[in-house]
């Protein structure tokens, strides 16, 4: 099993530099952090799920369940942090607000 993402989706999620997203890989697969294979031409990284246990980041179901939960929640955030600064902006350029 695979998972695919890009240099762009990888740098957002990791808060790095796209032109650093291959490097930091590349190390990490070096150091049996994670089993990748890295596009540079096409600015993809190929996350291989692995079989031993003990070294290596293994995807499997369980992983990509909590991934995908944990993307589901930081989109949840995010949209309520958006929520909360357009209501802070309507109060503060209410009438109410300005009188006092």
């Amino acid at each position: 099993m695979y998972l695919t993402l890009g240099f762009k989706e990888i740098a957002s999620k990791a808060n790095t530099e796209e032109n650093k997203v291959e490097s930091e890989i590349t190390a990490m697969a070096r150091e049996g952090i994670v089993q990748a294979r890295v596009n540079r031409k096409q600015q993809i990284v190929d996350f291989i799920e692995t079989d031993h246990h003990g070294s290596g980041f293994t995807l499997n179901s369980n992983t990509l369940q909590l991934i995908n939960t944990l993307e589901k929640q930081n989109a949840r955030i995010a949209s309520l942090a958006n929520k909360a600064a357009r209501m802070d902006t309507r109060i503060k350029l209410s009438e109410n607000f300005q009188l006092k």
